[in-house]
């Protein structure tokens, strides 16, 4: 799945670093091993203490993609995913700009002398190509997710309780 821009899309965290807001991560607490459940008295599945900005999203099983769809969508498929880490918020303007300033890379195309509209701050970045999306990630120490993952990640929202809140990105 390509991006074309980051305003949708969330970084998966990679373990053992101070997670930045953005993307997915594989399930593993900071510093690897298991993760560790934390004591959840409202839910039957423990809960997992996610990094700083982001959720947990349990993994599991569905039904990928749909039938009369365009071509790349079809057939219906089962995939399996692993649990991982999404980030809450899309990238905002000002957490690109600060990677623009670090990285030396090019400001997405609608912004004027490399700079985003005054107020835009915190309005999700877009016009971001999906190799300056990927760049972003690995900056964060995260990475993009995959297509089964951002559509689990979809499917599941309204389905989580509380202590796994994602809000709705599609």
């Amino acid at each position: 799945m390509l991006f074309r821009s980051i305003r949708n899309a969330r970084l998966t965290g990679l373990s053992d670093h101070t997670l930045f807001p953005g993307i997915l991560a594989p399930a593993s607490p900071i510093g690897g091993g298991k993760p560790s459940p934390a004591p959840s008295p409202s839910s039957s599945a423990p809960a997992v203490k996610a990094p700083y900005g982001m959720v947990y999203i349990p993994g599991g099983e569905f039904e990928m993609g749909r039938a009369g769809g365009d071509d790349a969508e079809a057939p219906p498929h089962k995939v399996t995913v692993a649990p991982f880490f999404m980030d809450q918020t899309e990238v905002t303007n000002d957490d690109y700009m600060r990677f623009i300033v670090a990285t030396a890379r090019p400001a997405p195309s609608d912004w004027i002398d490399g700079k985003f509209p005054m107020g835009a701050g915190r309005l999700p970045v877009v016009n971001v190509t999906w190799e300056d999306a990927t760049a972003y990630a690995q900056w964060c120490n995260k990475r993009l997710p995959s297509e089964a993952e951002w559509e689990f990640a979809d499917r599941k929202s309204t389905r989580l309780n509380s202590s796994h809140l994602v809000i709705s990105y599609a």
